[in-house]
């Protein structure tokens, strides 16, 4: 994110997981109810709010077929004050199930 007033760049939090991998970097894709959900909504924000909202997924395949995933959505706002963003909740769905048959 850039400061259009300073030029001064910022980083975004884009959801990390406890590795410190971001979605991205992952490659993971992201399934509810079998259906693939659009890589464009990995982050979401508004020129005019100071929300990012970021998903990640982590996936578990049990067998050839099937597999588990839970998505989880990081909402973040970005405080002027101290030039940062805050976590304000995390929103974890429950775990969906992906047929592996299909991809």
């Amino acid at each position: 994110m850039i400061d259009k007033r300073t030029g001064k760049v910022y980083g975004i939090p884009l959801g990390e997981t406890e590795d410190s991998v971001t979605p991205y970097e992952s490659g993971a894709e992201c399934f509810a109810d079998g259906a693939e959900l659009d890589d464009n909504e990995r982050l979401a924000f508004y020129p005019n709010s100071r929300l990012v909202i970021s998903r990640n997924c982590e996936g578990e395949k049990v067998n050839e077929t099937t597999g588990k995933q839970l998505i989880t959505y990081y909402v973040n706002i970005w405080d002027e004050k101290t030039k940062t963003f805050k976590l304000k909740k995390v929103q974890q769905s429950k775990l969906v199930k992906v047929d592996y048959s299909q991809f």
